[in-house]
């Protein structure tokens, strides 16, 4: 029988451009699994990680960037992996950074691409990674409004182990 595995998070990066946003686009290296692919900023939980801190720590990691704000992205992604017969489920989390911002790349990525949605899509190989830009623009459609989708994270609350999130729009709607 499979096994379920939770121990990965996503993170999707938006940056204000124009009356919209440009998603953050990074590629993996030649010599890495998956050589050339284009995606969001990907990570491991460590033990006994909250995965919104493995998020906030990969984004650090993998770019450099401060966010301005933070989001839980509604639908999780999903993958199996034939390998160790694994089905994972993936937190996802969006976040904002300024206007202008660039990332500096470490060694997981060779190359860094700011997209508009739709570009962003067309270059994603899973259909997880194209359906969480789907999210991501039903849910940025009235930007800089967030709505359906999202629910706004509190990350000094969650540290402090405050009530952590709020809905992006006054109610949560999933």
């Amino acid at each position: 029988m499979a096994r379920v595995r939770a121990n990965l998070i996503s993170v999707y990066v938006v940056r204000p451009a124009g009356s919209g946003v440009e998603l953050l686009l990074l590629q993996r290296p030649d010599d890495y699994r998956f050589p050339a692919d284009w995606q969001a900023v990907h990570g491991h939980i460590e033990e006994g990680e909250p995965a919104w801190r493995a998020a906030e720590r990969e984004l650090a990691e993998e770019t450099g960037l401060d966010a301005a704000r933070w989001w839980r992205l509604s639908p999780l992604e999903s993958f199996y992996n034939p390998e160790n017969d694994s089905v994972y489920l993936v937190p996802t989390f969006l976040v904002e950074v300024a206007a202008g911002a660039e990332p500096v790349l470490s060694h997981e990525h060779q190359a860094a691409r700011w997209c508009s949605l739709g570009d962003a899509r067309g270059r994603f190989r899973w259909q997880t990674q194209r359906a969480s830009v789907d999210a991501i623009a039903v849910a940025l459609k009235d930007w800089p409004q967030a709505g359906d989708g999202l629910m706004e994270l509190d990350l000094d609350a969650l540290r402090a182990n405050r009530r952590p999130a709020t809905a992006s729009s006054g109610s949560q709607r999933e």
